[in-house]
């Protein structure tokens, strides 16, 4: 089976991401793509929802799709979320699986600031997405390599400009599922 690894802060999750996960489970024939919100994450430098919040929100999100599923592996460790030891804890789960890691073009152009960036890309087999306003050229060829690029729609949605129409005051009605926002709205979230 293969299985799609989709880690984040989703703070909060939008349809972009879903867009993201079910391009990636079609283009790559993925039978599951199991989102993990991180508990830390080590270069978000901004204030997040916390960590139950972001895991509750993706969870409402998925409901209804059996493809795509949410896990707190991060969320348990209690610790900072650094993907090489994520990797390892899904490879070890299913062994008998081979893992994919997905992430945006945006996070390609910052591997090397990730711990172990030098054997992260060896574990498994990486599916970077393309984003509006990112270039595939920018990324190092070393690492561009070692990354299968699939395009996906341009959509041009991410949780910073959830944030600050909510902060606005303004509908996030088409930027995230009905379930996210009367999550947001109902714990008065990054107002």
């Amino acid at each position: 089976m293969r299985i799609g690894l989709l880690g984040g802060t989703f703070n909060p999750v939008h349809f972009g991401h879903l867009v993201l996960a079910e391009e990636c489970r079609k283009k790559v024939d993925l039978k599951k793509i199991i989102f993990i919100p991180s508990l830390i994450p080590p270069h978000k430098g901004q204030k997040i929802a916390g960590a139950e919040h972001r895991y509750n929100m993706v969870k409402r999100a998925l409901r209804g799709n059996k493809d795509l599923v949410v896990s707190r592996v991060e969320l348990d460790r209690k610790e900072i979320s650094f993907t090489y030891k994520t990797i390892q804890s899904f490879k070890k789960k299913y062994s008998q699986s081979q893992i994919y890691f997905i992430l945006g073009i945006d996070s390609v152009l910052e591997i090397n600031k990730w711990k172990k960036k030098n054997e992260i890309l060896e574990f498994c087999p990486f599916i970077a997405a393309t984003r509006p306003g990112y270039q595939i050229q920018k990324i190092p060829f070393t690492i561009r390599k070692k990354v299968k690029i699939i395009k996906i729609p341009k959509i041009n949605i991410s949780s910073s400009l959830v944030r600050e129409r909510i902060k606005a005051g303004k509908s996030i009605k088409d930027l995230v599922p009905l379930s996210v926002e009367k999550y947001i709205n109902k714990y008065n979230l990054y107002k």
